[in-house]
């Protein structure tokens, strides 16, 4: 369900941003911004991760306002269909700073409930799964959008992009309600500061690793946001 969501929805919304008549700006915010705001909301997770004690309502919290987020995305083509910048950029902020904000209970809870020898094979498995999906919706997202706009309605047809994508996510609400809660354990020694991560010789591979990874993505990222406008 999330996959279709992503491919609905995630994938289109430079596309729609270039509908709605978006500058470069909102354009590089669309396109780089959700990395940063996912970031920094999966520490916000965490902490709240930390207050509440519990997995699953911190998950649910997240992904029930990213739905709610998903309405008025519905609605801007039909009724803004030739602004709306500001509307569009705050809908987006809120729609990945929950998304980023259960991630960090949704991988911990993950990583109780599958067993550690499986856990190769069931994320794997999951991944390629996420990936065909994705893949798949993304296109359909594509031939339903395309019709769309050679009826001359494009707004009507991102207008089903985000509905579909909206019960997509709250289908997969569903499911997650069905999930077990696993007991969460505090680990006093999986408690550590960032700067602690940075100085502590156990960590500095690990460390090197990041910054390399960011420096990957944060190079991408400074491109990537153009291509849609390019094409």
């Amino acid at each position: 369900m999330w996959a279709i969501m992503w491919g609905m929805a995630d994938s289109y919304l430079s596309p729609f941003a270039l509908f709605l008549g978006a500058g470069s700006f909102v354009l590089g915010f669309i396109g780089s911004g959700p990395v940063l705001i996912t970031a920094l909301s999966q520490l916000a997770g965490a902490q709240l991760l930390d207050k509440v004690g519990r997995r699953k309502p911190v998950i649910l919290l997240g992904q029930g306002i990213q739905t709610t987020t998903l309405i008025p995305l519905f609605l801007l083509p039909l009724l803004l269909p030739k602004g709306g910048m500001p509307a569009l950029v705050v809908c987006v902020t809120i729609y990945f700073f929950f998304h980023g904000m259960t991630v960090p209970p949704w991988m911990s809870l993950m990583g109780d409930v599958v067993e550690p020898a499986k856990r190769g094979c069931y994320f794997s498995g999951r991944t390629r799964i996420n990936l065909l999906t994705m893949t798949l919706a993304m296109m359909l997202a594509g031939v339903i959008a395309h019709s769309w706009t050679l009826a001359g309605l494009t707004a009507v047809g991102f207008g089903c992009l985000f509905g579909i994508a909206l019960l997509a996510r709250s289908t997969g609400m569903l499911f997650v309600k069905e999930h077990y809660d696993a007991p969460l354990e505090a680990q006093e020694k999986d408690s550590f500061s960032f700067h602690a991560f940075l100085g502590d010789p156990q960590h500095a591979n690990y460390a090197r690793f990041t910054f390399a990874i960011a420096l990957m993505n944060g190079t991408a990222t400074i491109a990537g946001p153009f291509f849609a406008v390019y094409m």
